[in-house]
């Protein structure tokens, strides 16, 4: 069992003989041989290592599940969904890892012809899983069709599965689920892969169009306030005013998902609307998430005008009261080097609080500041 896989190769008659000897050779023996196996033709050792992966010893079973993500081929795949849905732990994630592995078009096939036949709730969740992981686009279908299920794990793979075959199209479903969602975990997953798909869309305008569609429909307060969540995920400018409406609106909920949006702008479009908020609003924890979405926005555009940067990084400090906020100023400030960010970094060594940050935001400046600015 110690032999090599080379000196395996020179013996391609003695596999028939080794993989009858497998189950008898000591745990050692058995995960070296399966290594060197893994280098064979599938229909020569698969018999053997889907016996393997049965063994009582999770290192034998480990490494049969590494061997067959190289040799297995069409027939493993329902054994593989089978023990990827009852094992846990690192058991779990290398089986996951070997139908995900598997070569061929075989394989995505097989999967499809399994999510056909409508499997148990847990096998169902698994080749969702792995057509995702596979970019197997023909079972795009089948896993939105899922998105429909009553159990809530096979909706999570299939919502999951959807960020990698899914589609625009699919948004609108992916938006039931959404809005019908009582716990945290599925309502996150939901609003992930809704934000993911709308933002494949190849132009900004109108990437969000059927989120805010869903928002004029919806009569619940709960569903308007998740909805207005996902528009602050996807950039779309188109949904800034219907954001601005909403922190005009008398009901306190709209107010505050509406400011949360805002805050959560992908890009510096919601710039103006960010400092107003940070100036004016009268909720202390708004005027905080500002502070720090500012900051976070200043940073999003490293070629723009240093000097310009560092104005807006300056507003963000003379707004801010606490220290953590100044230390989000000063952990920017370094990829803006001028004399105007030097100054501002400065002002903060008479702080004991905030001092440590300050040397380190001058020294990072100084480094990249020609000689002639520090002088000035």
């Amino acid at each position: 069992a110690a032999l090599s896989q080379a000196s395996l190769a020179f013996f391609p008659d003695t596999i028939g003989e080794l993989c009858a000897r497998l189950p008898g050779l000591s745990e050692g023996e058995q995960v070296i041989l399966i290594s060197a196996l893994s280098s064979y033709p599938g229909d020569a050792v698969v018999t053997s290592l889907v016996d393997a992966a049965k063994s009582p010893s999770e290192a034998v079973r480990l490494a049969a599940w590494q061997a067959l993500s190289t040799t297995g081929g069409a027939s493993v795949v329902p054994f593989l969904a089978d023990a990827a849905a009852s094992a846990r732990g690192r058991e779990q994630s290398a089986i996951r890892a070997a139908l995900g592995s598997l070569k061929g078009r075989a394989i995505d096939d097989a999967i499809v012809a399994l999510l056909e036949k409508e499997p148990p709730d847990a096998i169902r969740g698994e080749l969702m899983l792995a057509a995702g992981e596979r970019r197997t686009f023909q079972a795009r279908p089948l896993v939105a069709d899922a998105l429909a299920s009553e159990v809530e794990p096979v909706r999570l793979q299939a919502l999951r599965a959807l960020r990698a075959i899914g589609t625009p199209s699919d948004v609108d479903a992916v938006l039931d689920v959404l809005l019908a969602a009582d716990g945290d975990t599925e309502r996150a997953e939901a609003e992930k892969t809704a934000a993911e798909l709308a933002g494949m869309s190849a132009s900004p305008v109108g990437r969000a169009r059927t989120v805010r569609s869903r928002f004029t429909e919806a009569e619940s307060t709960a569903g308007r306030v998740r909805l207005l969540g996902l528009l602050g995920l996807v950039d779309d400018p188109a949904s800034l005013p219907l954001l601005r409406t909403g922190l005009a609106s008398g009901d306190g909920e709209i107010v505050d998902a509406a400011a949360r949006a805002i805050l959560a702008w992908p890009t510096s479009d919601a710039r103006d609307d960010i400092i107003a908020l940070a100036r004016n609003s009268r909720n202390e924890t708004h005027r905080l998430l500002a502070i720090g979405a500012l900051v976070r926005v200043v940073g999003l555009d490293r070629y723009r005008n240093p000097q310009a940067a560092v104005s807006d990084l300056r507003l963000a400090a003379e707004l801010s009261w606490r220290p953590e906020e100044q230390k989000l100023v000063l952990g920017a400030l370094p990829q803006f080097p001028c004399r105007e960010a030097l100054d501002l970094a400065t002002g903060f060594l008479r702080e004991d609080a905030t001092r440590e940050e300050a040397q380190a935001a001058i020294r990072r400046i100084t480094e990249r500041l020609p000689k002639e600015a520090i002088r000035q």
